[in-house]
């Protein structure tokens, strides 16, 4: 390439180009304009990610992966278990590699009957929602208000409730008002140390809670009474099995 015109005899002097580290050793790569490279681009999950609910407590995760697999190409699929027994919780996430496979799926699976379930297909995580688990067996609901207002003005909360004792199943749901607060819950949150438990912070796709407690509002704004509960929720939380009877919050 060219050069300046260096001293008599010697020929063009070239002109350094930038060097730039990329991945692997011993590697660079020139970049004409000197700029590092941009970061790859990130893959938008939220049109390729499903939640399929309602599955047969017999079906194994190669089962799972074989019928959403014939649609199109997965990414990852995971079925999830009982960390304890081991034993499917009726619920899993496949992720496809192209958005209109994950569209294709939920028009050709949603509602499919499998054995003695009809399996439920939705999208995956959205940023509006989020479950909060392994949260102190004994933490209260304006405790749980109390650690998510410092992030933003909230819609909706509840914790989940254990049919059997009325005791806290350890986990909870938030709904912000806005997208951002949630991002920045769930960055603040997720791994904090709470007594001596240590939080997940997961999305949770809004249409995975039960429609009794995300679209009706009672008459006027107010409190649950101590002890009291709320029709019975199917939301599905990543780090614990769904809960039947749900104490929830409103908060407009």
């Amino acid at each position: 390439t060219g050069g300046a015109a260096g001293p008599s005899g010697c020929g063009p002097v070239p002109v350094p180009v930038p060097v730039v580290a990329v991945p692997g050793p011993g590697v660079a790569a020139a970049l004409p304009n000197g700029a590092p490279p941009g970061p790859p681009p990130v893959a938008d999950d939220s049109k390729t990610n499903l939640i399929v609910n309602y599955l047969p407590q017999s079906m194994s995760q190669e089962e799972l992966r074989s019928l959403f697999g014939s649609l199109g190409d997965i990414e990852s699929c995971k079925l999830v278990r009982d960390k304890v027994t081991g034993q499917s919780l009726g619920y899993g996430f496949v992720n496809y590699v192209e958005a209109g496979d994950a569209d294709r799926a939920i028009g050709a699976l949603n509602g499919l009957k499998l054995q003695t379930k009809t399996i439920k297909v939705t999208r995956g995580p959205t940023e509006a929602v989020l479950c909060v688990a392994n949260l102190p067996r004994l933490l209260t609901q304006p405790q749980f208000e109390e650690l998510l207002r410092p992030f933003g003005s909230l819609e909706r909360c509840f914790l989940v409730y254990s049919p059997a004792t009325g005791h806290s199943k350890g986990y909870g749901f938030v709904e912000f008002m806005k997208k951002d607060s949630a991002a920045r819950a769930r960055s603040e949150l997720l791994g904090k140390q709470l007594g001596t438990r240590r939080l997940h912070v997961h999305w949770v796709d809004a249409a995975q809670l039960s429609p009794e407690l995300l679209h009706s509002r009672p008459s006027e704004p107010r409190r649950p009474r101590t002890g009291s509960v709320c029709p019975g929720s199917t939301s599905v939380c990543p780090s614990a099995p769904p809960g039947p009877r749900a104490a929830a919050c409103w908060l407009r």
